[in-house]
């Protein structure tokens, strides 16, 4: 049950978050409640181990002889005397298993709750550095992959780069080959028509010479 604005709300509780004895017990004590609890199983232990075994006897004995007969309450009306002894037995049971489930609260419980909380908080803290550190692999891996997409990538265009440099010179010396050849024949064509010229030139101009040396 939780309140909200002043006014009660039931709130339905899961199935199976009230199967576990703890979590029921969650549920409906809180932490402070629980000291009290504590306190009322001591007091139960104690009321059993005085009515099973002879010390309740004892006791009794004790109470009646010694305080009850002493103070004179088995003179009163025996209602109110059986209820002076009701409270003279009960009660000093009843402040001994205060007491003992105080002390037993105080050094034991509280410091193992405070544990548990700092334990818990621990576990919590623990668990989210494991997320954490699941998110960091997952971040790696995926930084990974994309540098090595990036590396790929890179080698492709570099590859690309190489070809294409490749291509333009291999390009340009066509080019330079196909208008350099044109030149070349052109010169090559020019210098074998006047070495032909000179040649014929040469052949009739010894001819002369022979013939005007043997006339």
């Amino acid at each position: 049950m939780r309140t909200s604005n002043n006014a009660l709300q039931w709130t339905p509780i899961p199935l199976r978050s009230i199967a576990p004895l703890s979590l029921v017990v969650r549920m409906f004590i809180d932490r402070k409640t629980k000291g009290y609890l504590i306190i009322a199983i001591f007091l139960v232990v104690i009321f059993l181990v005085f009515n099973f075994t002879n010390l309740w006897k004892y006791y009794v004995d004790f109470i009646y002889k010694n305080i009850f007969q002493f103070l004179g309450f088995n003179k009163l009306h025996p209602y109110v005397g059986i209820s002076l002894l009701i409270i003279l037995i009960y009660g000093p049971c009843l402040i001994l298993g205060f007491v003992i489930g105080k002390i037993f609260q105080y050094y034991i419980t509280s410091p193992l709750f405070k544990y548990k909380e700092h334990l818990e908080a621990l576990i919590q803290s623990y668990k989210n550095l494991k997320d954490a550190l699941l998110v960091i692999e997952d971040l790696q891996k995926d930084i990974k992959g994309k540098l090595e997409e990036y590396e790929k990538i890179k080698k492709e265009i570099e590859t690309a780069k190489e070809l294409a440099n490749q291509n333009r010179k291999k390009l340009k010396d066509m080019i330079d080959y196909i208008s350099g050849s044109r030149w070349q024949k052109f010169i090559a064509y020019f210098i074998s028509y006047i070495l032909g010229i000179l040649s014929a030139m040469t052949y009739d101009y010894l001819k002369n010479i022979i013939q005007h040396l043997y006339k």
